[in-house]
C-alpha cells in the first residue's frame, strides 16, 4: 500500500451525486450548499427550504416542460457550478404528460392516455433533450 500526501490529490472536475430520503429531510437544502447552485424546482420545493440557505442559489421553478430547452440555454449562460434537479421523478411527469399531450407527438391525436413502449422511447428521447418536433 502507498501512502500519499493529501495534498497531491487532485479533485475531480465534475462530480454527479444522487441524495435519495424521505420528504422533509433536507434533501434540497443539502445539495443548495454546494458551489454556486442552480436549482430546477420541478415540484416547487424550494419554498420549503430556509431562505437562509439559499442566498447564492440560481432558482428555475418549472411548472411544465413547454419551454425547458429555452429556460436551461439561459441557465447556462449564468455563473453556476453546480445543476440540482428538484425532483427527477416530478422532471420526468412532466415530460410524460407533454409527450402524451403535446402536437409534437402523435399520441393525443390517437387518444392515448399512457404511455405505450413506443411513448416511453419518445419519453426518453426528450429527457436526454433529443426529442423530435413537427
Amino acid at each position: 500500500m502507498n501512502f500519499v500526501q493529501s495534498t497531491s490529490i487532485k479533485p475531480k472536475a465534475n462530480f454527479m451525486a444522487l441524495i435519495y430520503g424521505p420528504t422533509g429531510i433536507g434533501k434540497t437544502t443539502l445539495a443548495l450548499s454546494a458551489p454556486s447552485p442552480a436549482l430546477l424546482d420541478f415540484d416547487n420545493g424550494v419554498t420549503r427550504v430556509d431562505a437562509a440557505f439559499t442566498p447564492n442559489a440560481l432558482v428555475a421553478q418549472i411548472s411544465a416542460w413547454e419551454g425547458y430547452n429555452t429556460m436551461v440555454t439561459e441557465l447556462a449562460k449564468l455563473p453556476s457550478e453546480t445543476l440540482i434537479i428538484d425532483t427527477a421523478s416530478k422532471m420526468v411527469e412532466m415530460i410524460q404528460f407533454y409527450v402524451m399531450n403535446s402536437d409534437a407527438y402523435p399520441y393525443a391525436k390517437k387518444g392515448l392516455k399512457k404511455p405505450s413502449v413506443q411513448a416511453w422511447g419518445d419519453i426518453k428521447q426528450e429527457f436526454v433533450g433529443v426529442g423530435y418536433r413537427v
